[in-house]
């Protein structure tokens, strides 16, 4: 279906062309009042204009058209399609008018619209439009596809500041001593993208050529974002040259909202972060860097894709957000190549590798009728799928004409929407290469198929069909478009042969070599299985392969075994690749290794598997140490708390455990016994066994938290308490002022994550529902719906599926994410009683 024919959509006759949006803002209030003024292009005559708006109280509208007549309308509010009917008493001629309406509203709690916060007795007030809370916050044609330029003046209390997509060009004290502040007209903008934020902020300052770059949060955290401040101005010059185009807004500011529903919003000009994205101490751990980084890469790609250039509607959401992810990789990369983020990427494609091999999965790009299913696009199957087939499409056509594609693609649209098919013609004109057959196969289907590969003289053959998750599950699928690139080893080195694999059956010419790996450096959306024969030629080489292939390989066959293949062959492939000296690799093994112990494993056996462990990480563990040392690799720092928390973990080392709680002791008791990387594998593990007082002792230590990775690790330790009274003291604290409705979703998840809270923590929520509904934002709801995946129980799935069908627990967009939270149990009881005794048995043999 067409999206402009969805009946949601506002009528074509009337455009918005210009706001003139003036509010009046004071914090420590409920409500504010405001005024827009929009300029209008009425294309055809009609009595009646149709906007967006919800939550709000219209006190007055009225309409003057060109040649200086003003008219009131009458007002008709219309809740249920959160729209605003204004009548004219007589037809709007085409041509332009200037459509002006008094408003009042209240300052929202659910950090939805514009909204409120308190953050140490100060208030607050923060927006957050995307997909469509703008008509939260004041009238207007609130979709993608009606652009219009902004021009915003807010009027605020004395001593308080304000922030909006424009920079500060004027300001008018009142005689009652509020500052009245007007802002610079932006470039035309989708409302999603319109911003504003009142309070009392610290800034640090700098500039990259032009542009003005800010990091703005409450006082005294602004030093906190010293080292974003230095990558954002590091970050624009690479996305300028990438994108051959300017950085289009003026000024770029940074700001830390102490309770915010997603991670970050891309507005434009204004983008806002959660304070754990965008701010870190002189400690922060190289995870917490490299988060940040990440993060603000993805924000700041956004200002060219999905700012300048709009998706039409929310079914091309990836257009934006699969870009921004991709992107946020190569950004960083070129900054801090040593971090060597590209083999994280294949680790970050387990997510979407999995959720598209569910029979409740999606396209990438699927119809969106309402803003509440454009709620539902925002998941692992529009950022991470998306990204890693646009990766996929790079390597294919060429990384330069790849980026001449997306150059076309921008410098075309600049300024306007467009869709998907806009971006393949330009990546087809680049590159000569058939882009409208890839997107077809790729884009407007879901799932993604398995390649079966068998060698006979030189040839490799190729067969492929849609691979499923669950164990014996065939469904007919046309075959997809493969970019099929193979990597042949011979005597005389590697080489690379690549080929569009359009039918369910085909054969490659290899020309000869040592073995085959089918999918060379892990590039494609795809799994790979190989004939016994090849198997065993490829695990005989893994040193051949390179990191990300052989993260690839591990990847492929454990979804193979999780989808019926036998267990035994991928145990052993584990016992050797726990050797392997390459991080992303030995976190592939400890990922898995995490399954085994939560899902599969009988009780019995878990001292034969604790011991199997301890003899895989033992000896990395003691090669790293438990200090970092001078000069030693960002993969070794980012390895060593992930090695030591698997081996006190999964491997219940009391040397490990022991060492490790005498240093949390005196890193308590205020000695650095503890390096930052540590200190949450430190916190985590003690709280396992930890006592009430340790409780408090956290729990106070969070609250009083000097930043936010201090905080967020405390946190989450709390959701690791084991004793049955601490864990219900944790879940009644998630309800709390304590805990800020943007941390529910981690408390709530770490906590169904804790075998021993995971029973008590569905009770809670089942019990509670009226309360975690209420507190948790939308997005979180959602988080807190999916985490129910890990309640791998008959009992326990009957018990979520009951709940869920409630009408009274419905979640918004979150039907899809149940579906696939019921499917992820029944996979993990299917593994469950297909493999626990074979596990039982082969740990008995190693014993």
């Amino acid at each position: 279906m067409d999206p402009i024919e969805l009946p949601v959509r506002l009528p074509s006759n009337v455009r918005p062309r210009h706001y003139r949006l003036s509010m009046e803002i004071d914090p420590a209030l409920e409500v504010y009042r405001g005024e827009v003024d929009i300029a209008l292009e009425v294309t055809l005559a009609a009595a009646v204009i149709e906007l967006h708006a919800v939550d709000l109280d219209i006190e007055k509208a009225t309409l003057r058209v060109a040649a200086g007549e003003e008219v009131a309308l009458a007002i008709a509010l219309e809740p249920g399609r959160e729209r605003l009917r204004l009548t004219s008493p007589r037809p709007i001629d085409p041509g332009e008018a200037h459509l002006t309406i008094a408003f009042r509203g209240t300052l929202q709690r659910g950090l939805r619209g514009v909204y409120k916060v308190v953050d140490h007795g100060r208030a607050y007030v923060f927006t957050q439009f995307e997909p469509a809370d703008a008509r939260r916050a004041f009238p207007c044609f609130d979709e993608p596809a009606l652009k219009a330029s902004f021009e915003v003046s807010l009027t605020v209390p004395a001593g308080v500041d304000a922030i909006a997509n424009g920079a500060l060009v004027r300001e008018v004290v009142l005689p009652d001593g509020r500052r009245e502040l007007h802002f610079a007209p932006t470039p035309v903008l989708s409302t999603y993208l319109v911003a504003v934020a009142v309070g009392t902020f610290g800034a640090l300052e700098g500039r990259c050529g032009e542009v003005a770059v800010r990091v703005l949060a409450t006082p005294g955290k602004e030093t906190l974002g010293a080292l974003a401040l230095e990558m954002a101005i590091a970050f624009l010059p690479i996305l300028e040259d990438y994108f051959g185009i300017p950085y289009p807004y003026g000024k770029l500011d940074l700001l830390a909202a102490p309770d915010f529903e997603a991670g970050a919003m891309e507005n434009a000009g204004a983008i806002i972060f959660r304070e754990s994205l965008l701010l870190l101490d002189d400690k922060a751990s190289l995870d917490a860097q490299r988060q940040v980084a990440l993060t603000l890469a993805h924000e700041m790609a956004h200002q060219w894709f999905g700012n300048l250039v709009t998706m039409e509607w929310w079914d091309d959401l990836w257009l934006n957000e699969a870009f921004a992810t991709w992107m946020e990789f190569k950004v960083v990369d070129a900054w801090r190549p040593g971090w060597q983020l590209w083999t994280d990427f294949e680790r970050m494609k387990t997510v979407p590798l999995h959720l598209d091999s569910l029979q409740h999965t999606r396209p990438i790009q699927a119809v969106v009728r309402s803003p509440e299913q454009a709620n539902e696009m925002f998941d692992g199957i529009t950022y991470n799928k998306g990204a890693a087939v646009l990766r996929m499409f790079e390597v294919f056509l060429g990384e330069e004409k790849f980026r001449e594609g997306v150059r076309r693609y921008l410098s075309a649209h600049a300024g306007r929407n467009a869709r998907a098919a806009a971006l393949w013609a330009a990546l087809k004109a680049a590159s000569g290469m058939p882009v409208d057959l890839l997107a077809e196969s790729w884009f407007q289907r879901p799932g993604y198929p398995l390649l079966s590969l068998r060698v006979e003289g030189d040839t490799l053959h190729v067969e492929q069909r849609r691979f499923f998750a669950k164990a014996g599950h065939l469904e007919p699928a046309a075959p997809w478009a493969v970019p099929l690139t193979v990597k042949v080893s011979a005597a005389g080195g590697h080489t690379r042969v690549t080929r569009l694999l359009e039918t369910a059956e085909g054969a490659v010419p290899l020309g000869g070599g040592r073995f085959i790996f089918g999918n060379a450096e892990g590039c494609g959306f795809y799994r790979v299985a190989y004939a016994p024969e090849l198997l065993a030629q490829v695990t005989a080489n893994l040193g051949a392969l390179s990191p990300v292939e052989r993260v690839s390989l591990l990847a492929d066959s454990w979804a193979q075994v999780r989808a019926g293949a036998p267990l035994t062959p991928q145990l052993e492939l584990l016992d050797r690749a726990a050797l392997d000296p390459q991080r992303t690799v030995q976190e592939t093994v400890l990922a898995q290794l995490g399954v085994l112990d939560d899902v599969v494993l009988a009780d019995a056996a878990r001292p034969a598997f604790q011991a199997w462990v301890r003899g895989l990480l033992d000896a990395p563990v003691r090669r790293l140490g438990l200090d970092p040392s001078a000069g030693e690799s960002p993969d070794a720092q980012l390895l060593r708390p992930r090695l030591i928390e698997a081996l006190g973990k999964l491997g219940a080392d009391p040397e490990i455990r022991g060492e490790l709680g005498a240093r949390l002791t005196r890193w308590l008791a205020g000695e650095p016994a503890l390096s930052s990387a540590l200190l949450g594998v430190a916190l985590r593990l003690a709280a396992q066994r930890g006592d009430g007082a340790l409780w408090e002792r956290f729990r106070g230590r969070m609250l009083a938290a000097k930043s936010p990775e201090e905080h967020d690790r405390f946190l989450v330790a709390l959701a690791a308490f084991e004793d049955p009274g601490l864990v219900t003291r944790t879940l009644e604290l998630s309800l709390s002022e304590d805990v800020r409705a943007q941390d529910l979703q981690i408390l709530l998840g770490n906590l169904f994550g804790n075998r021993a809270a995971r029973r008590a923590t569905w009770a809670f929520v089942t019990a509670r529902w009226e309360g975690v509904a209420k507190k948790a934002p939308v997005f979180g709801l959602r988080r807190v719906l999916g985490a129910t995946a890990m309640l791998v129980d008959r009992g326990l799935r009957a018990e979520v599926e009951a709940f869920f069908a409630d009408p009274a627990h419905h979640v918004e967009a979150g039907e899809r994410e149940l579906k696939q939270a019921l499917e992820a149990i029944d996979l993990g009881l299917g593994l469950r009683e297909r493999e626990h005794a074979g596990l039982s048995a082969w740990l008995s043999r190693r014993t």
